[in-house]
């Protein structure tokens, strides 16, 4: 899959200087100029910045640049910003829906990012549908079941899973979800445009040539789009229309809302301690050579042997992110030297959690053998089981408290929007989950 090459920059909460993900990883996920290990995600290409996970995996940007990235320890600015928030209301029930579906049926791996569709807004219904057929109305568009289906199967398709996979309980929800999604869209699109943003369509041409320089020729933009299902005059018919809801929510939205205060954050802080445990964790580099769980003996043997080899040349002195570089056989981490995102107990396989907890910091395991064939790891850093202290996540706070006062009114107004053109879904309300969330901002 092409992939952007660096649509991800990191701001230190301390110093404000910013730094690509990989001058960030080579810093030991520390700001190079001052140290600090707080600071937040910002995308290069629309702006719109984030926390670690933070709806990850549904940031628009990674709809055609999809690259895995280590979670970063940091903080958010306190002024939420609109990108974020937009995509956050208008998506958050199909990210939650979906992101629970991957995690129940994807084991690793960096997630696939959901695709935005474009939307139309016809002024006016051409043709009264049949009820059977009509999925949500509203006085100025109607959503039938044929275009639900295609959203609800490209979703999957992004998500790497199919109908079958899914429950009908969890399918209900998936539907009705989406369906919620693309009303929100409709109803904000038809609003924005009584007043029009005349420049949108000269600002999504700029943003999409941003993305388009990310890959390395035309082919692979191109090749990327088709992947995912779109053409390159949907996606700018995506970025002008999320532009103009923007527009539309900065007008309408933010003149009223007000700043978290101190107190406000002090007391989210207490009442919620659970938010501020921090499991032991590892950061590891490792060397991978693949190796099939049903190989023979000599296959095995000579896959071994293979790692052996590679493990005498680091102790040699050779630098343990150039073997790796060389020989190993995990993409997701042989381009980076071999490093992984940290991790704490329950994220590895056992076996490789075993070692990796097991080999004290600064050290190189011995070549040992998982599911996934045969590896040897350094340990670059432990960090002990702890509660993080209200200053440590004080900017968080306020920003998280800022982000539901900017949500609760947007919500609101959507509402207000969804009333007025009289909608009507069509689709039975399923039962509320039972499940815990997977969205956790902290």
């Amino acid at each position: 899959m092409a992939t952007c090459s660096e649509p991800l920059v990191w701001i230190c909460s301390s110093c404000g200087h910013s730094f690509h993900e990989k001058e960030w990883r080579s810093a030991d996920r520390k700001c190079p100029a001052c140290t600090s290990s707080q600071g937040r995600w910002k995308c290069s290409l629309c702006q719109a910045e984030f926390q670690q996970g933070f709806l990850q995996g549904t940031h628009p940007c990674r709809r055609i640049a999809s690259e895995s990235f280590g979670p970063p320890s940091g903080k958010t600015a306190t002024k939420p910003s609109w990108t974020l928030i937009i995509i956050l209301l208008l998506s958050l029930a199909l990210g939650a829906s979906l992101l629970f579906l991957w995690r129940t049926h994807q084991k690793g791996g960096s997630s696939t990012p959901i695709p935005s569709p474009a939307v139309s807004i016809p002024q006016k219904p051409k043709a009264q549908l049949s009820q059977a057929n009509l999925v949500a109305r509203g006085n100025s568009f109607q959503i039938t079941r044929p275009e639900l289906d295609k959203e609800v199967d490209r979703a999957l398709l992004n998500f790497k899973l199919s109908r079958e996979k899914v429950s009908p309980l969890q399918m209900r929800k998936l539907e009705y979800n989406i369906l919620n999604q693309m009303v929100n869209r409709r109803v904000a699109l038809e609003e924005a445009r009584k007043d029009p943003m005349t420049n949108a369509t000269a600002l999504a041409k700029e943003q999409l040539d941003r993305m388009r320089k990310n890959f390395a020729s035309e082919q692979a933009f191109q090749e990327q789009l088709a992947e995912a299902r779109t053409t390159e005059a949907e996606m700018l018919k995506e970025l002008v229309q999320k532009m103009e809801v923007e527009n539309l929510m900065r007008a309408r939205v933010e003149p009223d809302l007000t700043t978290p205060s101190e107190e406000e954050a002090r007391a989210f802080y207490n009442e919620n301690p659970k938010l501020w445990q921090r499991k032991e964790t590892v950061r590891a580099q490792h060397v991978l050579i693949k190796a099939d769980a049903g190989s023979g003996p000599a296959t095995k043997a000579e896959k071994r042997g293979r790692a052996e080899a590679a493990l005498v040349r680091v102790k040699r002195g050779e630098s343990f992110e150039d073997v790796a570089r060389e020989v190993s056989e995990d993409p997701g981490s042989r381009m980076l030297g071999g490093e992984l995102p940290p991790f704490s107990r329950g994220q590895m396989t056992p076996s490789f959690e075993t070692v990796a907890f097991a080999t004290p910091p600064g050290e190189i395991s011995p070549v040992f053998e998982s599911p996934f064939g045969y590896h040897f790891l350094k340990v670059k850093a432990k960090e002990a089981a702890r509660a993080l202290d209200f200053e440590e996540v004080r900017k968080e706070v306020l920003a998280h408290l800022g982000r539901l006062r900017q949500g609760k009114k947007t919500n609101e107004y959507l509402e207000e929007l969804r009333q007025k053109d009289k909608v009507s879904l069509f689709l039975p309300k399923p039962p509320p989950d039972q499940e815990e969330s997977p969205f956790r901002e902290f």
